[in-house]
This record gives C-alpha cells, structure tokens and sequence, in this order.
C-alpha cells in the first residue's frame, strides 16, 4: 500500500541555489463539486492506475463519456479499454455518510445491468457523443471489426470489467468492500478504490497523485480477507488445497478443444502448465492464465511476460513489461535491452506481429512437442531480469 505520510516538493534551482518548497494537500472536498472531478478523468483517462488495478486491461482507455444512463442510475464515468473490458467509475467525495455504505453495492448493481448491453449499445452512446463509430476511436491492436465486436460482446456476456470508487477520504473503507463482496459469492468483475490525491501547484494548477487503497482479486465461492490493505477471497477449492480459478485449468482445456486443431492446443496448455514453476507463477483470469515473475527487488509486483487462453492462442502486449520495469527501474535502456529478449522468444515461435508491433501472438499448436524449451526460454527470460536488477543494486 502507498505511503500517505510524504508531501511531494518543488524543487527549483536558479543560480547554483536550490530551493524545495512542499506543495499543500487540499482536499477533494474543497474542489467545486465531484462533477470537476468526473470531467478530470474524461479528459485524462490515464490518471486511473490501471496497470495496478487489473492486468487484463490494456491502456490507454477510451472515455465513453459521464452521466451515463442505466436502469440502476447514472453512471458517473463509463471507459473502454483497447482490448474490450469496460471500466466503470463511481466518483465519491464522502460528504455523504450514507453514499460510504452504498457506493459499492452501486457499482455491482451497475455492474449487473451492464452485462445485459451489447456492442451496439456502446456504438451508440460513441456516435451520439463523437460522431464516429467505437470502431474508429477505439483503434483496437491486431484484430478487424467483426472480432473486436465479438471480443467485447463476450467481455459483456461474462462479466468482464472493473468497477472502480474514485475519490478522497475513502482509505478506511477495506472492512466495507469485503463486506460487500463476500455478499456476493458469484462476482466475477475487479473491484477497487483509488485516492485520489490533490496538491496545489500555484492558484490555477493542481498535482493528482493516484493511489490504489485495495483492490480485489478474483473471486469465486468465497471466505473474504483484507491483509495489509489488500482484499483477498479464498475459494472453497484452494482452502481445500487443491488449485482452482476464475477459468479452471478443466474450463479451458475444454474449451481449446471445440477448436480447429483444439486437442493439440488444449494438449500444450496442460504441458505449459505442468512444466512451469519458480520463479515463474500462474495467475487465472476469466480468459486463461498469464505466467508472470516477482520482481527481484522486492517490491511486490508480478511481471507479466505472457497470457495462454482462448482461442488457442499465446500472446504478450509487450508494453506490458515494458512499463512496469520503467516504472521500477526509471532506466529506458535497460528496460530495452530486457524487451528485445522478451520479443526475442517469442518470433522463435513464430510470434504474429500486430501493425504496431506491441502485440504478439503465438499459435498454441506451434509449440507442440517445444513446450520444454518455450518454458526454459521463460526462465532464461527472467534469470535476465534477475540478473539486471542484481546489477542495478551494486
């Protein structure tokens, strides 16, 4: 969890003097209204700490705009990523005692409603506001129009977004979302609450430092634990011991299967996944699973290096780990040297380059009889994190 305690500074110097001054926190509650707050986050989408929130999500998001109608109410910020999932935004100021209590039931409710919309539902709210198709602002990576629908129509039809509680004095609120979750046995979305946090520049220019307080995991039947800010849900499989997810290991097996060439493809997801171990780690989502790495320097954070899951495809977004090794390490040109061995892996494998080059994809079926060494070139991967980031430390 941030820090909270630190003040940021402006430091300037002029004339071989340097002078800090600490910038004031002001409340969010001092701003006009939480609509100031709404129109913030339509115009800068990327003030939301996505890539802390939900891996499943690619950035940058596209605003669908605010005040969005639903039978449970409105919307306050409605967003889409590039690769389909909404994000859905209740924006809270906490002025109102009760709204603490409600804002999260809120969401779920929004939530449930939105999983009755389709593709040409969001078509619509995007024409009326812009003028041009969601095809053509969402501008989405290496598909046409017909799978992009698909993929967000499917994203609808599973419950695949995150519901986020956006706003200020909102950092005691942990006991109150497992409450509300464990309520919910079946919720299959992300769930998180984001400060944000608001320092005066000068009279007209304000610094947002966002923070996400506690987020969920993925939930299935569920015994909630909050553990250092971090609400967590223990199936009733994994406290039996035996490991289980959004998208069993079962689910998706049988799912490759109805695909052309689906038993090989389902035949190197069981292998991949009886030959991966340290460093590297499983993480299920509702599509398959990624394999990621903890970072060597101990922060906390797992890496991403790759997902497996339908259609019978292995893929990377390599800004992915590209950005989190940014934000760890603050050094472009080791970070490139680390992502060109990571797109380095994966054209052995015949790797599918998207127009821009950010996305990879590999054919399952290409590493029949490889899965050995495709998992030995994994670790060979992170060893060359590890390593790096020794070196960074001496």
């Amino acid at each position: 969890m941030p820090s909270r305690e630190g003040l940021p500074f402006v430091v300037k110097t002029a004339k071989e003097k340097i002078i800090c001054d600490a910038l004031e926190r002001v409340p969010l509650t001092r701003t006009p209204s939480e609509a100031w707050l709404q129109e913030v986050l339509d115009r800068s989408p990327d003030l939301l700490p996505m890539r802390d929130i939900d891996e499943r999500v690619e950035t940058p998001l596209l605003s669908l705009g605010r005040e969005i109608s639903t039978p449970a109410g409105s919307i306050d910020n409605l967003f889409l990523s590039r690769n389909g999932y909404l994000v859905v935004v209740e924006t809270k100021l906490w002025r109102n005692p009760e709204a603490r209590r409600q804002v999260v039931a809120q969401l779920i409710d929004y939530a449930a409603h939105l999983r009755k919309w389709r593709y040409s539902d969001l078509d619509g709210i995007v024409r009326a506001r812009a003028g041009k198709s969601l095809w053509e602002l969402a501008q989405p990576e290496g598909l046409d129009e017909p799978e992009w629908i698909d993929r967000v129509n499917e994203n609808f039809a599973r419950g695949r977004m995150t519901l986020l509680v956006v706003g200020d004095g909102i950092r005691t609120e942990a006991e109150t979302l497992a409450e509300t979750v464990s309520g919910h046995p079946d919720f299959h979305f992300r769930l998180a609450l984001v400060e944000m946090r608001l320092f005066r520049v000068d009279e007209e220019s304000y610094l947002i430092v966002p923070a996400t307080l506690i987020k969920t995991t993925e939930i299935e039947r569920a015994v909630v634990r909050v553990e250092r800010g971090v609400v967590t849900v223990e199936t009733s499989s994994e406290i039996s011991g035996v490991r289980r997810s959004v998208l069993s290991e079962d689910a998706l097996r049988d799912e490759l299967r109805r695909q052309p060439d689906g038993e090989v493809a389902a035949q190197v997801a069981v292998r991949l996944l009886e030959l991966l171990g340290p460093p590297l780690q499983v993480s299920w989502g509702s599509g398959g699973f990624a394999v990621k790495m903890p970072d060597p320097e101990g922060s906390g954070r797992l890496l991403s290096l790759c997902v497996v899951g339908r259609p019978g495809i292995l893929w990377a977004w390599i800004s992915w780990l590209q950005d989190q090794l940014v934000d760890l390490w603050r050094d472009q040109d080791t970070v490139k040297r680390v992502s060109e061995a990571h797109v380095a892996v994966l054209r052995k494998y015949g790797a599918k380059v998207s127009p821009t080059g950010k996305q990879y994809d590999v054919k399952l079926t290409a590493l029949a009889g490889r899965e050995q060494e495709f998992v030995a070139d994994l670790l060979e991967l992170a060893s060359l994190i590890e390593r790096t980031a020794s070196d960074r430390a001496k």
